[in-house]
């Protein structure tokens, strides 16, 4: 075999054609065997990195199968020249779960939102949220105090000390309410 002068046999300088780049190819070409392929051979592993992205399985499978449209309807932007197909495809996942994620964290945001247009003063506006959205109905099923030292927690950011004076009760006692309605909300909207 012909040795280049670092004495690196020609054959390892040729980039051999993967199946995946062949799949990735056929799915570019319109071919359904093309995707099924790649789905066969890394779905398992796309979707372990999906979940280890968004956190929850659903969610992950809805990545998966999005990403699985986006392969299809885009390969034909994959250059073999610039990467693997492997990497191609991970990147699509990869960049399809973070959407996901960031796009729940700006649901959770606006909620915070919410939340806070809620008070009046130091005075729980419940009623200020729309009637069918789901923390509304949670909060009401709270404990009128408990739902309060919740609130000045993890809106107004208060201490369990500031919400124990507020609140006319033990320190303890504010703490236990504050953990206990957290545990109960959060039942409540899943």
């Amino acid at each position: 075999m012909r040795r280049f002068a670092s004495n690196v046999p020609l054959s390892s300088c040729i980039r051999v054609r993967s199946d995946l780049d062949t799949a990735l190819l056929a799915c570019a070409a319109g071919d359904e065997d093309g995707l099924k392929r790649i789905y066969d051979q890394e779905a398992t592993r796309l979707l372990g990195m999906a979940y280890r992205i968004v956190g929850e399985r659903d969610l992950a499978e809805d990545v998966l199968q999005d990403a699985f449209l986006q392969i299809w309807q885009y390969a034909s932007s994959f250059d073999a020249n610039r990467g693997s197909a492997r990497g191609w495809i991970y990147c699509v996942v990869r960049n399809r779960a973070i959407k996901v994620r960031l796009a729940r964290l700006h649901e959770v945001a606006i909620e915070d939102r919410i939340l806070l247009a809620m008070f009046d003063g130091n005075a729980v506006q419940v009623s200020r949220l729309p009637e069918n959205c789901a923390l509304r109905r949670g909060l009401e099923q709270l404990d009128p105090k408990r739902r309060d030292s919740l609130i000045l927690a993890y809106v107004y950011g208060c201490t369990h000390d500031e919400i124990a004076e507020r609140l006319g009760v033990p320190i303890g006692t504010a703490k236990v309410w504050i953990r206990r309605s957290l545990i109960t909300l959060r039942a409540l909207l899943t």
